[in-house]
């Protein structure tokens, strides 16, 4: 039997189905929320630095401040030891963390409003050895999302969901957003990275409509460590066999290797020796947290 899946929201713990937010809420209201969701390993969320700096600093974006750590992290801590006694924490798990401004219905918002935050946790399928790994098949679609939104982690998600609606109603995996001038930006949930003709591994441009990914910072921090160049360069549709290997990246999904972007195919050999050799790299940095 699966464990159950909790929600924390206004400081009561109990079943995510059961869990409420006021209608007066600005995140529901205006769009005033930012998340961010973890993978949880042996009862503990990776990287739990990376993803508070971010989700502190994409609420600063927005215009609201955000409640104090300890008191978040003190209800992640109750939250994880309610939904999974340690006996029991052999599994993966998915953390999402969210704030808002608050409740208040008028413009503009005031300075004195208190934000809330909101958490929930849920089973999920443990990861998939990379090497066991089937590999995905994306179609491209013109990137119509905000450019100021697609760098913050915010639940302006609509374009998202019907990207991957309309990706899998056409037999693909998921879907890759492409800017104006052709450039591949980034998937509906998932970082791109490629491997280019000179072995460097390949991310978006520091400046592209995207979000900065954290999994794939943990990776190509790894890969500078080890004496590998890591560039920020786009890949263009027209010029698909530039890459040698291509992989989404995420914190759930972990590194997924590429089979075929439209009709662009990739080496499969390629991508399962390099998709190894980072995998190794992200595995080498998640043991530690988890020991």
């Amino acid at each position: 039997m699966l464990p159950l899946e909790l929600a924390f929201a206004h400081g009561t713990m109990g079943p995510l189905k059961d869990a409420l937010i006021p209608l007066t809420d600005r995140g529901l209201l205006f769009g005033q929320m930012v998340f961010e969701t973890l993978l949880v390993r042996n009862g503990r969320p990776l990287f739990w630095p990376e993803h508070w700096k971010r989700i502190t600093h994409n609420s600063a974006s927005l215009g609201f401040s955000h409640p104090p750590e300890g008191e978040v992290w003190q209800a992640v801590q109750n939250l994880l030891s309610k939904a999974w006694p340690l006996q029991n924490l052999q599994g993966q798990q998915s953390l999402r963390v969210m704030f808002t401004a608050g409740c208040q219905e008028t413009f503009p918002l005031a300075s004195q409003t208190t934000p809330h935050f909101f958490l929930f946790c849920r089973n999920i399928s443990s990861r998939v050895p990379f090497v066991q790994q089937g590999s995905l098949q994306l179609h491209l679609q013109e990137d119509l999302r905000s450019a100021f939104l697609s760098q913050l982690k915010t639940n302006a998600y609509a374009l998202n969901c019907l990207a991957l609606e309309k990706a899998r109603a056409q037999g693909y995996d998921d879907a890759l957003f492409v800017n104006p001038e052709g450039d591949l930006i980034e998937s509906t949930t998932s970082n791109l990275l490629w491997i280019d003709a000179a072995q460097n591994v390949c991310i978006a441009p520091e400046n592209a409509a995207c979000l900065p990914g954290i999994t794939q910072a943990v990776i190509c921090a790894e890969f500078k460590k080890q004496g590998g160049t890591v560039l920020h360069k786009t890949l263009n549709a027209k010029r698909l066999n530039e890459a040698r290997a291509a992989f989404l990246v995420s914190s759930l999904r972990g590194l997924t290797p590429i089979a075929r972007i439209e009709n662009a195919k990739f080496s499969q050999q390629e991508c399962m020796q390099w998709g190894s050799r980072l995998n190794d790299l992200l595995e080498g940095c998640i043991q530690p947290l988890i020991s």
